[in-house]
């Protein structure tokens, strides 16, 4: 028996004050390196979509500040917990694949995770992002998916097309050019005449999850002939204020917003900036730069010089001292007065009942981060927390 040849595949490309913003402003300016310098940006390709440049909008040097302009095209690939939260943002239940994707890449402690021109395709990285297509995509269809509907024998071929256009536009943060949904409908249908419903509709996404526009956020901007600078799309723009504060796509009011092009000026952008950081916690897009900047992380796996001086320093501590600097972060821009000066001279503290004693303070039972003034003067901001 011979076996038909399937189709190619379509490839496709409290609330925060507004004296917050000035913070959040200058640390979107950042060039990627953490405490050295070096290249941002990379040369961009040509696509429609995505996202990232600084919240503010353009930087200094452009002729219009009230223009989202970059000297150069350049693209970011998601970060492995930003692929996951967007995967959530298409409601499929499937387990996080961030692990396994951070273990096949070349994370360096000199560097933020969104750092530009971290484009690692190594062959490892690129079998496990074909892995969680392949996973992606069988859940969607299974009962209660997204696509469950139009895996069912008795679909019609425009379900398909119907929602791969509603789909899409969540997955790649923009609209569908109409020649990617008719790439992606056309192998659908031809998907159709060798298989059921269900295993063509799988293959289709399987496409749609390892295409450059769900897995890049892009600073590609508008073609414009002669033009020295880059103009981000709307929906470029929604997308960088989305990941930078969130490190998740634009939510529903942010993506409404860039479709009606509300987004041109800085003053358009404010309210979206106020109401994503106004749910009383640290973005998680702003909880991975600052702990990316002070590398919290490893503070998790430092251990007592002398247990003869620190009998009780142990893992636990150890971890809550991390914790507790990127409380100090959340105290600071939402509790406080959200000025820099405060995040580097503030005299409280954040501890739990383990770290405490280690500040010479007492009667603290929390297991959680609380605020506190050490008995003598000898803390200030950040670098002493």
């Amino acid at each position: 028996m011979s076996a038909r040849r399937r189709p190619p595949l379509p490839y496709a490309s409290r609330s925060t004050p507004w004296r917050a913003l000035p913070l959040l402003i200058g640390l979107s300016a950042c060039d990627g390196f953490v405490g050295a310098n070096g290249p941002s940006t990379i040369p961009g390709q040509a696509s429609t979509g995505g996202s990232t440049s600084g919240v503010a909008g353009a930087p200094s040097s452009t002729p219009n500040s009230s223009e989202t302009c970059l000297p150069q095209r350049r693209l970011r690939k998601l970060s492995p917990d930003q692929f996951d939260a967007t995967v959530r943002a298409l409601q499929i239940s499937a387990p996080n694949a961030a692990p396994r994707l951070r273990e096949t890449l070349s994370l360096s402690d000199s560097t933020f995770s969104s750092y530009a021109s971290r484009l690692d395709m190594s062959q490892p990285h690129v079998s496990e992002l074909a892995d969680a297509a392949k996973t992606l995509a069988a859940a969607a269809i299974v009962a209660g998916g997204p696509a469950a509907a139009c895996a069912l024998p008795s679909a019609p071929v425009e379900c398909a097309r119907d929602f791969l256009a509603s789909f899409g536009k969540i997955a790649f943060r923009r609209p569908l050019t109409a020649a990617e949904l008719s790439s992606y409908a056309d192998y659908f249908t031809e998907q159709r005449k060798l298989d059921d419903a269900a295993t063509s509709l799988t293959s289709v996404l399987r496409v749609l999850f390892m295409s450059p526009s769900f897995l890049f956020r892009t600073e590609l901007g508008e073609q414009e002939d002669g033009a020295q600078t880059v103009r981000m799309t709307q929906y470029e723009i929604a997308s960088s204020i989305a990941y930078y504060l969130t490190d998740a796509p634009p939510d529903a009011l942010l993506a409404a917003a860039a479709e009606r092009a509300e987004l041109a000026t800085p003053e358009s952008r404010a309210p979206h900036v106020r109401r994503l950081l106004g749910e009383g916690a640290l973005g998680s897009g702003l909880a991975r730069f600052f702990g990316e900047y002070f590398r919290t992380a490893a503070v998790g796996s430092v251990s007592a010089r002398d247990l003869a001086i620190y009998p009780d320093f142990n893992s636990d501590v150890a971890r809550d001292y991390g914790v507790e600097t990127q409380a100090f972060f959340s105290e600071v821009m939402f509790q406080d007065d959200a000025r820099l000066s405060t995040l580097l001279t503030a005299p409280y503290v954040m501890v739990t009942a383990r770290t405490a004693p280690y500040y010479g303070i007492s009667g603290v039972s929390s297991q959680s981060p609380v605020r506190q003034t050490p008995p003598v003067a000898q803390r200030a901001g950040v670098f002493t927390q």
